[in-house]
């Protein structure tokens, strides 16, 4: 049994499309669990007009981040043993009819061929505007993203996992629960711990659209020249990134070789390194984003 889990914050312009599409599903064992982040508009009131398909998790925290949202929400479905199979939810994407059913099918294959082991599927994505209409038939494509590269070396750098792709077991949320709240985002946190301790796995095909309009958290940009001149001396990136890396060595230091161990530290004190001690060890554990340019900005702001 699946649980989908919808994280709310004044989604009330998106929300019935969304929904909509969730009901419209052709694969229907699953349960809508919605929890909303304190909205000040009508999110509420619609989410009450499905209150028959779904169930809201109402309590008095208001969290600070959309990750949060989801960390709480997650922490909740877990505790239900009824779940194997959890899926995350944006409040403002619309899900083609099949994306439950695809994402189930590689879900129970790899299961399977790894049991007991932490799994993550997530698909590519077609991007649209606010009105739906298409501006990229791959976000992959669209952002230049390679999804093969998910060791956990390529993921501390970049991640390539959007959350409201994913459908993951209930052995990685046992592993990657609760997520602190300084880590960049949720869905890359889980890419992370599946990478180290399970299966991170791609499906080659969009499942939703994407959603692009003024309210997005992250969104879809283009790698565009606007993009790469915006973006090329942000040193903030890489410094959420090295807090992130602290935080899975503090979590997880125990259960890691030593060879892990040691590229993990390394990239946690990078910034006390000299110029050439730091590219050296992007080049020694391979840290490299997807792309010439990527990696050239890389370079610069460290």
């Amino acid at each position: 049994m699946i649980a989908i889990c919808l994280a709310t914050f004044n989604g009330e312009r998106y929300l019935k499309e969304q929904l909509d599409s969730l009901l419209n599903q052709s694969y229907k064992a699953f349960d809508i669990f919605v929890r909303d982040d304190g909205s000040e508009d009508a999110t509420l009131a619609i989410l009450k007009e499905y209150e028959s398909f779904l169930t809201i998790i109402q309590d008095e925290k208001n969290s600070s981040s959309a990750q949060e949202n989801f960390s709480i929400l997650l922490e909740y479905v877990l505790r239900l043993k009824k779940y194997n199979y959890f899926m995350l939810c944006d409040q403002d994407d619309i899900w083609l009819e099949d994306k439950v059913q695809k994402s189930m099918d590689m879900m129970q294959n790899l299961s399977l061929q790894y049991p007991n082991t932490p799994l993550l599927v997530h698909t590519d994505l077609q991007v649209v505007d606010a009105k739906l209409q298409p501006l990229h038939s791959s976000f992959w494509n669209y952002m230049k993203i390679d999804p093969a590269k998910n060791a956990l070396h390529q993921l501390l750098i970049q991640n390539s996992v959007t959350g409201c792709t994913t459908m993951i077991n209930r052995t990685l949320l046992e592993i990657a629960l609760p997520i602190h709240p300084d880590v960049t985002m949720h869905d890359w946190w889980l890419a992370l711990v599946a990478s180290q301790f399970g299966k991170v796995v791609p499906l080659y095909n969009a499942t939703m659209l994407y959603r692009q309009h003024t309210d997005n958290t992250i969104g879809a940009k283009g790698f565009t020249l606007r993009y790469i001149v915006q973006r090329f001396f942000k040193k903030d990136i890489l410094q959420k990134n090295i807090i992130q890396a602290s935080l899975f060595l503090e979590r997880y230091k125990d259960k890691l070789d030593a060879d892990t161990i040691q590229m993990l530290q390394d990239f946690r004190d990078i910034n006390s390194k000299s110029f050439l001690q730091k590219r050296a060890i992007i080049i020694k554990y391979k840290l490299f984003k997807h792309g010439f340019i990527r990696n050239i900005g890389l370079l610069v702001n460290i």
